[in-house]
């Protein structure tokens, strides 16, 4: 029997001797497959100047973080409340109290991290002796806690205690903190295309601390916006909506509002028109809540009158964080539209029109170097 020719192996097909060194080869499948290129036609890559918004946190030449802890005793107490159950905000009056004016500290309700250097000798033996505004007569003491056994070599604690700071800070400045960013809502940006649309621009910042490379600390900040309506959410429902029941619920369930009084934001979760301002609540801590109406809490909180009793309310879930007791979780609040304003881009927005305006107060990210750096990146 005639043997048959063997077939050619695929090494010494012409088409694949061809192929070597192409990135791109063609399987039995017919389908290209992708191969890496041979080193040969590798290129060294050019170099490029970065820039990032990292800014170093200097704490100052041996500035050395001192934690303690604080014990309050009452002398004489009137009831058998501990130390954890005192109010926060009377714990850190008291101990305000004690460590003078000239002390830059952090309490975070149970131990002070002081930034200005060690607390007197006579405040850690003989501790000192404070009344409250209530007249009640208090003893705090300060005890050091040894920087092996303290939090301070743990980096998730340092940088959580200075993000705390610095949202104090954000505090002290004035500005309102809404989601991850704080913001300027007494200086809001206008003009003639916010106008149109009946919206306003609130200019802030989202910044962290975080620690890098060796333990160095940076702060990573960078310029946020927030668009709020200037109508009422009433007004809307009035004027735009048209008291539309099926456009009052597709326009605001979902969405973010605003109050007007006090800057806070919540999620709209369903617009109840069952209920009306005239809806009782209970206030109050707990084993002493009080049954107050909106209209009334309004009143007396916030000194601000209802106007439309026929208004429905929007039902919000609010997120009470844990107490010393562990109580903590949802809460369900409601709203009134009248001092509810809506927050986000409107539907029918121009950008065009918002980029030709935004120019004299937004710049480029070379153009923000050259303004900080006096240098343009190549």
């Amino acid at each position: 029997m005639e043997e048959r020719p063997r077939k050619r192996e695929r090494e010494d097909d012409p088409k694949d001797q061809e192929s070597k060194g192409d990135p791109l080869k063609r399987s039995k499948t017919g389908l290209t497959l992708a191969t890496c290129p041979p080193k040969s036609s590798v290129q060294p890559g050019k170099q490029i100047k970065l820039f990032a918004n990292f800014f170093p946190v200097n704490l100052g030449v041996g500035n050395q973080v001192e934690q303690y802890d604080v014990q309050i005793t009452e002398p004489a107490p009137e009831t058998d409340a501990t130390y954890e159950e005192l109010p926060r905000s009377l714990r850190g009056g008291l101990v305000r109290a004690a460590v003078g004016s000239g002390v830059i500290f952090y309490f975070d309700g149970n131990s002070i991290y002081v930034f200005s250097g060690p607390l007197p000798e006579k405040l850690l033996t003989d501790g000192e002796n404070v009344k409250s505004k209530s007249g009640k007569s208090f003893d705090v003491r300060f005890k050091p806690v040894h920087a092996r056994q303290g939090r301070m070599q743990n980096p998730e604690f340092i940088n959580q205690l200075y993000n705390n700071i610095l949202r104090k800070l954000w505090m002290t400045l004035g500005l309102k903190r809404m989601g991850r960013g704080v913001f300027d809502v007494s200086n809001p940006v206008r003009n003639k295309t916010l106008d149109h649309y009946n919206v306003q621009l609130f200019t802030g910042y989202k910044a962290a601390i975080t620690t890098i490379m060796k333990g160095k600390l940076v702060l990573n900040i960078d310029v946020v916006f927030k668009i709020v309506h200037t109508k009422t959410v009433l007004d809307m429902m009035t004027t735009t909506w048209r008291n539309n029941r099926d456009d009052i619920v597709r326009n605001l369930e979902g969405k973010v509002v605003m109050t007007t009084y006090n800057s806070a934001t919540y999620r709209v979760e369903h617009v109840d028109f069952n209920r009306d301002p005239r809806e009782r609540f209970s206030k109050g801590k707990k084993g002493q809540e009080v049954e107050i109406s909106l209209v009334d809490y309004y009143q007396q909180y916030h000194n601000l009158p209802v106007r439309a009793m026929d208004q429905p309310l929007l039902e919000c879930q609010l997120r009470i964080r844990k107490s010393s007791s562990g109580e903590g979780g949802m809460k369900t609040i409601y709203l009134l539209p009248e001092f509810c304003v809506l927050t986000g881009i409107p539907a029918d927005f121009d950008f065009h029109a918002f980029r030709r305006s935004r120019t004299k107060r937004w710049c480029r990210p070379w153009s923000a170097c050259r303004g900080s750096r006096r240098e343009q990146p190549s």
